[in-house]
């Protein structure tokens, strides 16, 4: 009777045990969400990172005198964004490039960098993103969804090259009245609403617009006049409105795959390839051709549709 006995000691033992990592588990758990449930909510000024700057440049803090320099000489923008809301917007006249955030330490890292090149250019490289598990336990204990908010001022003053990656999330940019060279603006899984409010300083040379999983609204996109405009849609949609004061021809390729594409050309534009059409409108001014969109489409379970 002897060896029973011994069985249940030892399955007592190990039952308490158990129980007791068990209960220091859930302390321990209870401690993170307390922890991220009672953050501090506040937001905190961008600090300096460690991102590898590019070859021969010197890397500075993003202060009152890079901000200067922003406003004398032409640079890149690389946005990289996690979730959260995002804006982008014309800087006032002098003011110079710079961002203000609103964001929970506790869940978001918020780093910037500023660079200046051999040739006086710069680059600015902005990260928002989520870290740790703090967000998790907010949302399995019932925290309140804190998302990061972003707004970056372009200045418009000089040439800007502008590589926004967005991650997850929504981003709101009125680019209007920029200098704005060259644009790569890609969703992983979220969506944009683009406008160019007024004519930029110069056509763009080039504008790309990709989405995933989300969709990609662009207004008065004849503002910025690109020269080459690329729309890449897989799994979402994207509603472009061609319209504005176009002030040469656009090379387009449109993309779509288990999604749809839909073009608004402007009235007096003459559309050749996909969708060839002649101008429904006549040129206010006679003596300048009308722009043309010379358009090449790839559709994979999905439409791609020109419309006036």
């Amino acid at each position: 009777m002897a060896q029973p006995k011994g069985c249940l000691k030892s399955c007592g033992i190990g039952c308490a045990a158990f129980a007791a990592l068990l209960v220091i588990g859930g302390v321990i758990i209870s401690t993170l969400a307390w922890k991220a449930l009672n953050g501090d909510g506040k937001g905190r000024p961008a600090a300096d990172v460690a991102i590898e700057a590019p070859a021969g440049s010197v890397s500075e803090p993003m202060s009152a005198r890079a901000a200067r320099l922003t406003t004398t000489h032409g640079g890149r923008v690389r946005l990289v964004l996690g979730e959260g809301e995002f804006r982008l917007r014309p800087a006032k006249p002098g003011e110079g490039l710079h961002a203000r955030a609103e964001y929970d330490s506790t869940v978001h890292r918020l780093t910037e960098r500023f660079s200046v090149l051999p040739d006086s250019s710069w680059e600015y490289h902005l990260d928002c993103r989520q870290v740790g598990s703090t967000s998790f336990l907010k949302q399995l204990f019932g925290g309140k969804r804190t998302n990061a908010k972003v707004t970056v001022y372009l200045p418009a003053e000089v040439p800007l090259d502008l590589d926004l990656h967005a991650r997850r999330g929504g981003c709101e940019a009125d680019l209007g009245g920029l200098w704005l060279r060259t644009g790569e603006i890609r969703f992983d899984q979220g969506g944009i609403e683009l406008e160019f409010s007024s004519p930029l300083r110069e056509p763009m040379e080039s504008l790309r617009l990709q989405a995933r999983m989300g969709g990609i609204s662009a207004k008065r996109v004849g503002n910025a006049s690109p020269r080459a405009l690329d729309i890449d849609c897989a799994m979402g949609g994207g509603d472009i409105d061609l319209r504005g004061a176009w002030r040469g021809d656009c090379v387009a390729r449109a993309s779509a795959r288990m999604g749809g594409v839909s073009l608004q050309v402007p009235a007096e534009m003459r559309v050749e390839g996909h969708g060839a059409s002649e101008p429904s409108l006549a040129a206010s001014n006679a003596e300048v051709p009308a722009p043309v969109l010379r358009l090449t489409v790839d559709a994979k379970m999905g439409e791609i549709e020109v419309t006036r």
